[in-house]
């Protein structure tokens, strides 16, 4: 069955979209509406990358084990210090 959302791989929470979720499982089998792709860049938002840096020390080896440990843990690049999660209800009271 096509998932043309990708709902199938949010871990965390169930129900919001990828984008949106915490963490998201990659390792499933690719469905008939998705494509596997080899990355060789990733566009890190200015935000995060600034964060990332100063917790790094401006180091780039560390900044890429940083992101590395990140996509590992995540299932993606979703920066959990910066505090912007696409997408996410500003009122965290309502969870």
């Amino acid at each position: 069955m096509a998932d043309p959302y990708g709902l199938r791989r949010v871990v965390r929470p169930k129900g919001v979209l990828p984008q949106q979720a915490e963490v998201i499982d990659p390792r499933l089998p690719l469905g008939p509406d998705e494509l596997s792709i080899d990355v060789e860049h990733l566009n890190v938002d200015a935000a995060s990358f600034r964060q990332l840096s100063q917790e790094c020390g401006g180091d780039t080896s560390r900044i890429a084990a940083r992101v590395r440990e990140i996509v590992a843990a995540r299932g993606k690049l979703q920066n959990p210090e910066s505090g912007h999660r696409f997408g996410r209800d500003a009122d965290r009271t309502r969870r």
